[in-house]
């Protein structure tokens, strides 16, 4: 609860490749806050294998316009992937004196 009162450290949403959502429907998503809009789903997994829609061209295609154009200053605070994207930005993106013994 206490990240709800602090703001993102992290500008991009780099939890998304580990993460994804299967409705009740067989339809998969990148994320909750897109689940119902299929212009974010990746495929249905009663149509095809879960692998090859993780590693197909929609996924891909999904994924680069979800980083080039989604804003995670819109996004709702403390989502699921919040506290991951903390981490993951911070080691691809380490402050000053991160080694700093």
């Amino acid at each position: 609860m206490r990240r709800l009162d602090s703001g993102k450290d992290y500008k991009r949403c780099l939890g998304l490749p580990f993460w994804a959502y299967i409705d009740a429907n067989g339809e998969v998503y990148a994320c909750s806050a897109f689940l119902g809009r299929r212009e974010f789903g990746f495929g249905n997994i009663y149509r095809s294998s879960f692998k090859d829609i993780i590693k197909g061209k929609r996924r891909r295609a999904v994924m680069t316009r979800i980083s080039s154009k989604v804003n995670v200053d819109r996004c709702r605070r403390a989502c699921r992937l919040d506290k991951i994207n903390s981490y993951l930005w911070e080691l691809s993106n380490p402050g000053p004196h991160a080694n700093f013994i």
